[in-house]
């Protein structure tokens, strides 16, 4: 009896010491459905001939919109501001069905600001990348620091909240109520190209629109 308490005994430890090992064996192999996140970090240079024309861009979405009668719509105008239909005339003055004057001013401003940040288009970029965070310097020395945890950060007086979607690192700015700016940041697959898409989003009175930017750059550094 007591030969065969002994051996059961035996077993029992053995059986645990092969459960233990096989759990410890599980937590430290890889888990085939994670990837490392790319590191964005290098001096980049603007490649002209594979990206798009800002300027020219936001020109065809106007006429674009114009022509289709965005004008009277309560689209983007010529002028960047809300059609007629919108509640803002050309002149920003309040119009029939619309918002306050002055609430309609300030969309137009937002607006103003969201194209102006589509339309910077730095020549380069120098990034230090040691996830979470993520510091973008362009070429005039302006920097920003994000952090790619979801943490609120405040730049150039917007609040913007930066985040991982799989393999491309999206930082989101508000610029207003109604209107933000999104910058996406990935690497091409031979990691020597980034590509940045900005998009600037609009939505007011149950319609929204939007327009994309993108800017391939070539990596001249680590």
């Amino acid at each position: 009896m007591h030969r065969v308490s002994t051996i059961h005994m035996v077993i029992g430890l053995a059986t645990g010491v092969i459960v233990f090992g096989v759990v410890q064996a599980r937590s430290a192999a890889p888990n085939g459905n994670d990837k490392t996140k790319p590191i964005l970090s290098g001096r980049w240079q603007l490649n002209r001939d594979l990206s798009e024309d800002a300027d020219r861009k936001l020109q065809n979405m106007r006429e674009g919109m114009a022509g289709s009668g965005g004008d009277h719509g309560g689209g983007m105008g010529r002028g960047g501001g809300m059609g007629r239909g919108g509640g803002m005339g050309r002149g920003g003055g309040m119009e029939p069905g619309g918002g306050s004057a002055g609430g309609m001013e300030q969309m137009r401003a937002q607006m103003e600001e969201a194209q102006r940040m589509l339309k910077e288009t730095p020549s380069t970029v120098a990034i230090v990348h040691e996830d979470p965070k993520l510091t973008v310097v362009d070429g005039d020395g302006r920097q920003r620091t994000l952090y790619t945890d979801k943490r609120k950060v405040t730049a150039d007086g917007h609040e913007v909240k930066t985040k991982w979607d799989r393999e491309r690192v999206v930082a989101e700015t508000k610029v207003g109520e109604s209107v933000k700016v999104i910058e996406t940041y990935e690497l091409a697959p031979d990691r020597r190209q980034l590509v940045v898409d900005m998009k600037m989003e609009i939505s007011m009175m149950g319609r929204s629109r939007s327009i994309s930017i993108r800017r391939v750059y070539d990596k001249t550094s680590e």
